[in-house]
C-alpha cells in the first residue's frame, strides 16, 4: 500500500506500509495444522508489530476526526449565519408588519371558518397560531400582539371528559384574544369504551365537561362566542346539556352541528333559542335533530350528507335564507314553493325540482362535482339538467353560473345555457378524469355565436385535455368581455402565439388571467 497524502500544502503523509508477515496465517488456518514453538514466537512478534501499526492508524484517525469535527462545526456555524443573511433578503421580510399580520389572520381564521372540518384537520383550529409564533422572535411578537389570531378554541372531549390541558389552553386564548369574540369548535368522540368504564360513567363525565364549558364563567364566557361548531357524531350530546338553565348567546352569528345520531328527545333543542345575531346555520349528517331558533334571522344555510331531505320542510324552512349550500344530500327535493335564495351552491347532488317551484330572486348558481348523467328514471322525480333548465327559466335575475367539475353532455349543457340568456358571468372548470368533454370543439363553436349569452361580461374556461387554444382565443376576441380566465386544469403553458394574443387582449382593455 502507498502512503496517504494528508496535506497538499506541506506534503505531510501517512505511511500505510504494513509490517512484514512472516507466516501465512490463511494457510495454517485452512489446514488446521498446529504451529510449533518457534512459529509461536514469530506469531506473537507479528501480532505486536500489527498492534503497533493499528495504534498509529487510530491516532491518525482520531486526529483527523477532531479536525473534521472542528471543520463541520465551523461549516454549520457559517451555514447558520448565511441563512440569517439570506433571510434578510427573503421576500417575506419586505412585507410591512401590518401586511404580514393580515396574512397570519387569514391563515388562522380561514382554518376555523371552514365548514365541517375533518377529524384530522380539527386540531389546526387552535394549533395554527402556535406554529406561526414558534418560527422566530419577530413572528412570536407579532402573533402575541394580534388578538385576532387567538380567537378560535378547540375543545376535544372523549370518555375522560375535557382535559386539564384544554382548560389551560382556553385560559391562554382568553388572555391573548383580549376582548375579541371567540370561535368555539367542540369535538366529542368516545370510540369504544375501555373495560371497567360504563356508559353511565361516560355520560356523567360528558355532562361535567359540558357544564364546565358552557355554564362556568371560569372557562368560556358565552357572551363572547361568535361562532360555535359542534361535532358529536358518536354520542348523544344534547342529553348532556342542562334543562334548568337557558344560556344566552348575545353575539352568536354562526352555528355548525355535525351529528349522525338522532336526538333522543321528542322536542326541538332550545339551547340556542336566545341568539339574536344568529344568521348562519350549518347542519351535517343530521336525522331528526332540529333546533328551536328564530328562523326569520337565518340568512345562510348549509346542509350536508343527509340521506333524504325535502326543502322546505316542517323542521327546516328559513324564509329569509338568501344563501344556501346543499352538499352530497342523497335524495334532495325542492318543493312547490317560491324559494328565497339569491346564491345557491349544489355540491355533489342535483335536487328533484317541483314544476310549481321557483327561485325568482336567484342571482348566482354554482354546481360542483355532479354527475348529470346519473338522474332518476322515475317520472315523479325531476332531477335532470333539463329539469333544472326549466326551473331556472323562472329566475330572471340569474346572472352568474359556475360549473365546476361536472359530468355533463353537450345537449344538456346547451339547454342549461339557453335557459339563462341574461348571464353576465360564466365559469366552467372541467374534471381531470372526465369521460365527457365539457369544453369540446362543438361547445367552443357554439360559444362563439354572439347570439348566445349576449350580455356575457366574464368568461372562465379551464380545460383538462387538449383543446384548440386558438379557437378559445377567437371566442375571447370576438366577444365584448370585461374579463376572462383561461388555462389548463393540471397546470401547463399555453402556446407562445396564444400568449401574444392574450397580451393584445389585455392592451385592448380585457382583463385576462391565466389559470
Amino acid at each position: 500500500m502507498e502512503s496517504i497524502l494528508l496535506c497538499n500544502n506541506c506534503g505531510q503523509s501517512f505511511d500505510t506500509q504494513a509490517p512484514s508477515l512472516r507466516l501465512d496465517a490463511d494457510a495454517y488456518l485452512r489446514s488446521g495444522r498446529e504451529i510449533n514453538a518457534s512459529e509461536t514466537d514469530l506469531c506473537s512478534s507479528t501480532i505486536l508489530d500489527l498492534q503497533k501499526k493499528i495504534s498509529e492508524y487510530d491516532a491518525e484517525v482520531s486526529r483527523l476526526n477532531t479536525t473534521l469535527e472542528k471543520l463541520q462545526a465551523g461549516r454549520q456555524s457559517l451555514a447558520r449565519c448565511s441563512k440569517k443573511f439570506e433571510s434578510l433578503l427573503s421576500p417575506i421580510r419586505r412585507l410591512p408588519r401590518d401586511v404580514l399580520g393580515e396574512i397570519f389572520e387569514f391563515i388562522c381564521t380561514s382554518v376555523s371558518h371552514d365548514a365541517f372540518l375533518s377529524r384530522d384537520d380539527l386540531p389546526l383550529v387552535s394549533t395554527t397560531p402556535f406554529y406561526l409564533s414558534s418560527v422566530c422572535a419577530y413572528w412570536r411578537d407579532l402573533c402575541i400582539s394580534s388578538p385576532i389570531l387567538w380567537t378560535s378554541v378547540l375543545a376535544n372531549i372523549d370518555h375522560r371528559g375535557a382535559s386539564q390541558r384544554f382548560f389551560r389552553l382556553t385560559e391562554l386564548f382568553k388572555q391573548r384574544s383580549r376582548a375579541r369574540l371567540l370561535n368555539l369548535q367542540m369535538s366529542v368522540e368516545f370510540g369504544e369504551f375501555k373495560e371497567g368504564v360504563s356508559y353511565e360513567d361516560v355520560q356523567r363525565r360528558l355532562r361535567r365537561a359540558v357544564t364546565s364549558l358552557f355554564y362556568s364563567p371560569d372557562t368560556l364566557s358565552l357572551q363572547r362566542l361568535k361562532r360555535i361548531g359542534i361535532d358529536s357524531r358518536t354520542v348523544h350530546l344534547w342529553d348532556a346539556f342542562r334543562k334548568d338553565i337557558q344560556p344566552e348567546f348575545p353575539e352568536l352569528e354562526y352555528l355548525e352541528f355535525s351529528d349522525d345520531i338522532e336526538y333522543s328527545g321528542m322536542h326541538a333543542i332550545k339551547l340556542f333559542e336566545y341568539a339574536p345575531k344568529l344568521h348562519t346555520l350549518a347542519l351535517n349528517a343530521f336525522h331528526s335533530t332540529w333546533f328551536r331558533l328564530r328562523k326569520e334571522q337565518i340568512t345562510t344555510i348549509y346542509f350536508a350528507n343527509v340521506p333524504s331531505f325535502t326543502y322546505p320542510g316542517r323542521t327546516h324552512n328559513y324564509t329569509n335564507a338568501t344563501t344556501a349550500t346543499f352538499r352530497r344530500c342523497g335524495y334532495l327535493s325542492f318543493e312547490d314553493a317560491e324559494l328565497p335564495f339569491r346564491t345557491l351552491v349544489l355540491h355533489g347532488c342535483l335536487p328533484a325540482f317541483h314544476w310549481l317551484g321557483s327561485m325568482p330572486h336567484l342571482v348566482s348558481l354554482e354546481l360542483i362535482d355532479i354527475d348529470c348523467t346519473n338522474s332518476s328514471e322515475s317520472d315523479d322525480i325531476r332531477n335532470t339538467i333539463c329539469d333544472l333548465a326549466k326551473y331556472l327559466s323562472k329566475s330572471p335575475l340569474l346572472t352568474e353560473l359556475v360549473l365546476n367539475t361536472l359530468i355533463i353532455g353537450h345537449p344538456e349543457m346547451l339547454s342549461l345555457l339557453h335557459a339563462v340568456p341574461q348571464l353576465r358571468r360564466l365559469s366552467i372548470v372541467e374534471r381531470i378524469d372526465t369521460r365527457l368533454r365539457v369544453i369540446s370543439p362543438r361547445f367552443i363553436e357554439e360559444l362563439g355565436d354572439l347570439e348566445m349569452l349576449r350580455e356575457l361580461e366574464h368568461l372562465q374556461l379551464v380545460w383538462s385535455d387538449e383543446v384548440d387554444e386558438g379557437a378559445i382565443l377567437d371566442v375571447l376576441e370576438k366577444r365584448p368581455l370585461k374579463s376572462a380566465v383561461i388555462g389548463i386544469r393540471g397546470g401547463g403553458e399555453l402556446r407562445p402565439d396564444i400568449l401574444s394574443r392574450v397580451d393584445a387582449l389585455r392592451k385592448s382593455g380585457t382583463g385576462v388571467t391565466l389559470w
